[in-house]
């Protein structure tokens, strides 16, 4: 019985000892990679620092392509008007057209945005005669009739007016 317990006491002691000398090696690659964190954070706090500039560039670089998108579209709207009318896509030249209205209201004192809400307001005056002549029109269904109110209702004409025309 004691040669068992000596046995078992040499053993752990034999275990003690390959954990302490793993615990050692441990502690030596803590601390290299310690040191190998800091020098990659070091090098992420470089590399932000350099590109600092650049995302500030790229920023401003995308609200000006967005600026210049929103101008563009001002630009084509009496064309897109026409081209929905044509296509008779009604309600997507009164979506391009309330989309527009405000900033064409608010800048129609510089001379190409007044041409511009002009020439796309006589064009939603025309729309507005096409979509009241629908609504007159006796071949159309219910539904399309309330879709067409609808759309003349988006475009400010007054609710009174509809009326006489659906009834």
């Amino acid at each position: 019985l004691v040669y068992e317990n000596y046995n078992k006491f040499i053993s752990a002691t034999d275990m003690i000892r390959k954990m302490k000398t793993n615990v050692e090696s441990m502690e030596q690659e803590m601390k290299l990679l310690s040191r190998k964190m800091a020098s990659i954070s070091n090098k992420c706090e470089h590399l932000e620092g350099a590109l600092e500039h650049n995302r500030d560039k790229m920023e401003n670089l995308v609200g000006v392509n967005r600026l210049l998108q929103r101008l563009q579209f001002l630009f084509e709207l009496p064309h897109r008007l026409n081209k929905s009318i044509e296509v008779k896509a009604y309600s997507q030249a009164v979506r391009y057209y309330k989309i527009s209205r405000k900033i064409l209201n608010r800048y129609k004192s510089i001379p190409s945005f007044s041409k511009i809400s002009s020439d796309s307001a006589s064009i939603i005056d025309n729309l507005t005669k096409i979509l009241k002549d629908l609504l007159h029109s006796p071949d159309q269904n219910p539904l399309a009739k309330m879709e067409t109110a609808g759309l003349l209702l988006s475009l400010q004409v007054p609710p009174d007016s509809l009326c006489s025309l659906l009834f």
